[in-house]
This record gives structure tokens, C-alpha cells and sequence, in this order.
């Protein structure tokens, strides 16, 4: 039985304030080497705004604009280890952004159709690149494409084919990448995930149990007014996956269940066994490096980052201080 822990004002770990004068939602965090890459994407601009592990300023590139190293909508940067280069996607322009170590631009490739990224999730490889795509329907959502984004594999249909893609912010994909290679691919309305290599081969489907889990009633999903949407009415439905990590070599999973503002988070082997404990929090899981998980709390007034160890997040209350 797993133990619960519901976190308030204390939150385990260590506090990293980022040493900004700016205010802006923290959606993601990119370790890189030994800093981290933040996105900033708004009505001010869009930029990448690089911290040391204390949270100290390192750097920014990026800028709105029309220019060929501007950006239109630049999405989550990905570090391309074995070149030293980020390569951003730009949902507007759809294409993507090559820029040095030190964000100088170094060119643009654009995206053919039917290889419009998710949220900007790409991952080079030894003869091009895997990109999770948007997800349809009639279509896989990761695909892997050559150094011109032509498609050569694709994989990876929906779970659950009865999904009605109405709405964007509805159902999400989300590709995660194992310290091996593998890669995993989870899905916002399924409690599970599946593990493939980097030829897209698939070498294991798991579901799980998740408490509270409440699947979607589709029909009422399809009865929802446009108002309904852009009131976000559909979290009163049913559950859904909101942020999943790898923290060293356990998945850690996000989930928000109806009637709920907090999210639940749970840690499971890849392989789907239980991690002992759980915890419920406002903070939102936005990234990882190492044996730790990153979390930023939505409704602080300050910029800052949490840096904690699974163990820690899932001792018992009564080890806690």
C-alpha cells in the first residue's frame, strides 16, 4: 500500500533561487553539462535563460522576431551532445533552429508535413532525428526522419483509438529518454507507457494502477461547449498524466484527478513495479538531473527552483522533519 504525504508549506530538498529580475512561468528546466537551460516564451519574448546549479545567471540567447535567427514560437530546447548544439523548434515557422554552445545561430531546417513536433520533442540520432509529433488519430506519433526530416519509421499509435482529438491542450504525448537510449512514450490519458529503442522497435507496453484514476467518459467530452474548453472544464472528466520524469532510473509520474488543483505523484520502475510512497503537491514537476527531480511552484512570487532526491520525496511523513 502506498503511503501518502501531502506537502503544504514544506517542501524537502534544496531551494534554488534564480538570480533574475524578471517574472515568468516555469514550464520546463534542460539540464546541460553542469547548468540549466530554462525556456521563456511569451508576450515579452522568447528566450533561453541559462543557471548555474546555484541558480546563478549564466547567459540568454534567443529573441522574437522576423530575422532568420529570430524566433516565431521557439519550444523546449534539446542539446545535441555529440555536436554541442541546441536545436529549438519553431512552431510558427515550423522549422528548426541549429544554434552553438553559446546560442550563436547556425542555421534552419524545415519541417515537411506531417512532422510538426510536440511541443518541440526531438532527439538527434546517427542519421537524423526522432520526433514526437502532434498526435491524430489516422497517424503514429514518433516518427524517425533523416538529416531533412524525411520520414524513414514511424510508431507509436494511441493507446485507446476511441480518443477525439477536439482540443490540443486535451491530450498530450510525451517522449522521455533513458540514460540506455530507449525511449518512453506516455500518453495524458493513459495510465501506462511504452519502451522502444532508437530503431522504434517496441520492447515493452505497460499499464499500471494508479489510485484515484478516473478514465474519461469520451461522450461527454464530445458534448463539451467551446466556452467548457476554454474553461478548461475537461480536468472535471477525468484524470490525466500533467508532467513524468525520469529520475535516474524510476519514472516519476505527475497526475491531476478531478476535483483536485494539486497533483499527485507517484515513482515506478520502467518495467512497472511500485516505488514505495507517495506525495501531494501544488508544485509542478518540470524537470530532472541526475538522481533528482526539479519542481517550481506555480503560484510563488518569486523565481525559484526545488532540487530533491526521489527518497527524499517519498520517505514517510513520520521521517520527515
Amino acid at each position: 500500500m502506498l503511503l501518502a504525504l501531502t506537502l503544504l508549506a514544506f517542501f524537502p530538498g534544496r531551494k534554488v533561487a534564480l538570480e533574475t529580475h524578471d517574472f515568468y512561468p516555469v514550464f520546463a528546466v534542460v539540464p546541460f553539462h553542469d547548468q540549466l537551460m530554462i525556456p521563456h516564451f511569451g508576450l515579452r519574448g522568447n528566450f533561453f535563460h541559462s543557471y548555474d546549479m546555484n541558480g546563478k545567471w549564466q547567459g540568454v540567447f534567443g529573441q522574437s522576431g522576423q530575422g532568420p535567427s529570430d524566433f516565431g514560437l521557439g519550444m523546449i530546447p534539446n542539446f545535441n551532445e555529440k555536436e554541442q548544439t541546441w536545436l529549438v523548434a519553431d512552431l510558427v515557422r515550423n522549422s528548426l533552429k541549429v544554434l552553438d554552445y553559446d546560442g550563436r545561430f547556425r542555421g534552419t531546417i524545415n519541417f515537411p508535413d506531417g512532422v510538426y513536433p510536440e511541443d518541440g520533442t526531438l532527439l538527434p540520432s546517427d542519421q537524423g532525428f526522432i520526433v514526437l509529433v502532434d498526435a491524430f488519430q489516422d497517424r503514429d506519433v514518433l516518427v524517425k526522419t533523416d538529416r531533412h526530416f524525411k520520414v524513414v519509421k514511424s510508431t507509436g499509435s494511441v493507446f485507446d483509438p476511441r480518443v477525439v482529438f477536439l482540443f490540443d491542450a486535451f491530450y498530450k504525448t510525451q517522449m522521455l529518454v533513458c540514460s540506455n537510449g530507449d525511449l518512453v512514450l506516455l500518453e495524458s490519458l493513459v495510465p501506462g507507457w511504452r519502451v522502444y529503442d532508437q530503431d522504434l522497435n517496441l520492447k515493452r507496453e505497460v499499464k499500471v494502477r494508479v489510485p484515484k484514476w478516473r478514465s474519461f467518459d469520451l461522450e461527454k467530452v464530445k458534448g463539451l461547449s467551446e466556452h467548457d474548453w476554454l474553461m478548461e472544464r475537461w480536468h472535471q472528466l477525468g484524470s490525466e498524466i500533467v508532467a513524468a520524469r525520469l529520475v535516474g532510473e524510476r519514472l516519476l509520474l505527475g497526475t491531476r484527478h478531478p476535483g483536485s488543483e494539486a497533483y499527485d505523484y507517484l515513482a515506478f520502475s520502467l518495467t512497472g513495479e511500485k516505488v514505495a510512497g507517495s506525495f501531494t503537491s501544488s508544485h509542478l514537476l518540470v524537470g530532472a538531473v541526475g538522481d533528482q527531480a526539479i519542481f517550481t511552484n506555480p503560484d510563488a512570487e518569486d523565481m525559484a527552483l526545488y532540487l530533491v532526491g526521489l527518497e527524499a520525496l517519498l520517505k514517510p511523513a513520520a521521517d520527515k522533519p
